[in-house]
């Protein structure tokens, strides 16, 4: 198509008209769009929730209420989950040293640590907790090896610098998940192991151990001379000897229930009760089919084993409302045949014999 000159010129002038027109609206929206952002961006700081102070919380708190960073008993949360799938739980990992003072028995590898009532108002426990979660503490010996010795029961002040809290109040190891022989139980991405306890507990990392008392352990110096060969035994004029921290239910001062600690393919044979640095024990003679290690099989022939029983009360159960107490054992083994003067040497024995005193797990 053909446009002659003066319509090509109008053409031009209008276009420049244009162009100038939308440069204009340009210059105009841009101040407008900064003005927007900072709009925005101010409302955005104005919606964000303001840094939360840390909190100090006593010993028993609410866990709803806690956050990384806060203190519980003086510990500081590097890290707490609560809730509710499958059941209600509270996991709070906290660092810092907390000392504790209360009386420990010895396992084959391991520590039993039991806090006392001071060190119980202390340590962190999820508040309207009945008694506390936590019974007991466990170690592994060779943390406290040094320091605890060959005695198998004592009083100790143990320092830990961490310290984990699991509150699972709903579950036992019974309900848990078993593989190799351990219980486990599964919170969301969790897997906690029972640590071979019933239910579930606190965990701790000591850093020092200072034993205060030693008992239950013979002495080798004297007369009798019995020479340690395992963890709780002994040799002892050829004869076995063995030491044990045993739970004894169904409390009975008059007559105890001893078949919970005898076991099965025994049989009490006489009952009597003597005395030992102004306590009262019970001695036993106790009748065992013998195990054959090679056949694993009994073989009809017997063992007789000579008991001395001392009795507990057990304050760490009255806690938890259990009818259990406390059995230290000295057990002397005599193989094929019964051992002529048998109470005489077995009381002989004792005298090597370290007892606390009665209070000992009620203090």
């Amino acid at each position: 198509m053909m446009m002659f000159r003066g319509e090509r010129r109008s053409a031009l002038l209008m276009l420049g008209v244009m162009l100038f027109a939308c440069t204009g609206c340009t210059s105009e929206k841009e101040p407008q769009t900064k003005e927007m952002l900072a709009a925005t961006s101010t409302a955005s700081a104005l919606q964000e929730e303001p840094r939360q102070p840390k909190k100090e919380h006593r010993s028993r708190f609410v866990p709803e209420e806690v956050r990384e960073g806060d203190k519980v008993a003086g510990l500081t949360v590097r890290s707490v989950k609560v809730g509710q799938t499958p059941m209600y739980h509270v996991i709070m990992e906290l660092d810092g040293e907390l000392k504790m003072t209360g009386s420990y028995f010895r396992g084959p590898n391991e520590v039993y640590f039991y806090p006392d009532e001071a060190t119980i108002e202390r340590i962190p426990q999820v508040a309207g907790t009945k008694s506390p979660w936590t019974e007991r503490y466990r170690f592994e010996f060779a943390e406290g090896k040094k320091d605890l010795g060959e005695a198998l029961l004592g009083k100790a002040e143990v320092v830990t610098k961490s310290y984990t809290l699991r509150y699972v109040p709903d579950t036992d190891s019974q309900k848990g998940l078993l593989e190799n022989g351990q219980s486990y139980l599964v919170l969301g991405d969790l897997k906690l192991s029972f640590e071979h306890e019933r239910r579930m507990q606190d965990v701790a990392k000591p850093i020092s151990i200072r034993v205060m008392e030693r008992f239950h352990e013979l002495s080798a110096e004297q007369e009798s001379n019995a020479l340690k060969s395992g963890w709780n035994e002994y040799r002892w004029k050829g004869m076995k000897v063995q030491l044990d921290t045993l739970n004894l239910w169904h409390p009975n001062r008059e007559k105890p229930y001893v078949g919970g600690l005898i076991g099965n393919h025994a049989e009490v044979l006489r009952t009597e009760t003597v005395q030992k640095d102004g306590l009262d024990l019970f001695y036993l003679k106790v009748e065992r089919d013998r195990y054959d290690e090679k056949t694993m099989s009994y073989n009809g022939e017997m063992n007789y084993e000579y008991w001395l029983i001392a009795v507990y009360e057990n304050a760490s159960a009255s806690r938890l409302s259990e009818a259990r107490q406390i059995a230290l054992t000295l057990v002397l083994t005599s193989e094929k045949e019964e051992l002529p003067g048998a109470k005489a040497q077995l009381l002989e024995l004792a005298k090597t014999w370290s007892l606390p005193p009665e209070d000992f797990f009620t203090t």
